[in-house]
């Protein structure tokens, strides 16, 4: 457990020297622990480095806390009612521990043919309207360290692959608070998003209404940009005291 707890707080890979250095355990000990939590998918190898990092397993575990969790809590009734409005799937999402987009609530849409997802599941995050909006607020530090420790993988001929052109199209994300992914990690999958605030440009989430492409361009995808965005203001505020976070 206190390993666990080291890797939560520390959210960076670690190798068993440093483990065994942080917590005054042998190598030998914290190696076949190691090799335990693997064998139950609770953390996954690096064999580049031999170093671990914390799988969205636990998430699972702590899934059971979700009304005592204030983001899922709190954006509950905004994601209820982005459902009912667009009839699409509505995702909140926030980033995991090696930067991918972990979705921690879900209301899914009530058309027959639709986009599906799970609580717990974990997207690539530069191919992702969530992702995006969670990247574009990191400090600069995190930012550098993703897009150069990232594999752009082109998921459909719409992908981005630049990373510079990627890093200008997350600054207009964190100036417009709103962005797209068109058909970048699915084709026929088209998807809007928006980040919510803890306070001022302290990212608390992202929520993204995610639905077929034939039913979210032109006009409607404009609309539900626009009641997204709303939404999302709103439920900033409820954390944001003064000052908005974008606008």
């Amino acid at each position: 457990m206190e390993i666990l707890e080291v890797m939560a707080c520390g959210n960076k890979n670690y190798t068993v020297t440093e483990l065994s250095q942080l917590l005054s355990v042998s190598s030998n000990s914290v190696f076949r622990i190691m090799k335990e939590l693997e064998l139950k998918n609770y953390v996954v190898k690096n064999h580049s480095d031999s170093s671990y990092r914390l799988t969205p397993k636990l998430y699972f575990l702590g899934n059971s806390l979700k009304p005592a969790v204030s983001i899922v809590r709190d954006a509950a009734e905004t994601m209820a009612y982005l459902s009912r409005e667009t009839r699409e799937t509505v995702l909140l999402t926030r980033l995991d521990t090696s930067l991918k987009t972990l979705v921690i609530d879900r209301y899914e849409s009530t058309e027959s043919i639709k986009f599906v997802s799970s609580v717990g599941f974990a997207y690539d995050s530069y191919s992702s309207a969530m992702g995006k909006c969670l990247l574009a607020f990191l400090d600069g530090k995190q930012l550098d360290d993703y897009l150069n420790n990232t594999e752009f993988k082109a998921k459909t001929i719409n992908t981005v692959r630049d990373k510079e052109s990627f890093r200008r199209q997350l600054c207009k994300i964190r100036t417009d608070c709103i962005a797209y992914d068109l058909e970048e990690s699915h084709i026929g999958l088209t998807c809007v998003a928006c980040p919510v605030f803890y306070s001022e440009n302290q990212i608390a989430g992202a929520i993204g209404i995610s639905g077929l492409s034939f039913r979210m361009s032109g006009k409607t995808l404009q609309d539900y940009s626009a009641l997204l965005k709303n939404a999302c203001e709103k439920l900033s505020q409820k954390f944001i005291i003064g000052t908005k976070a974008c606008n």
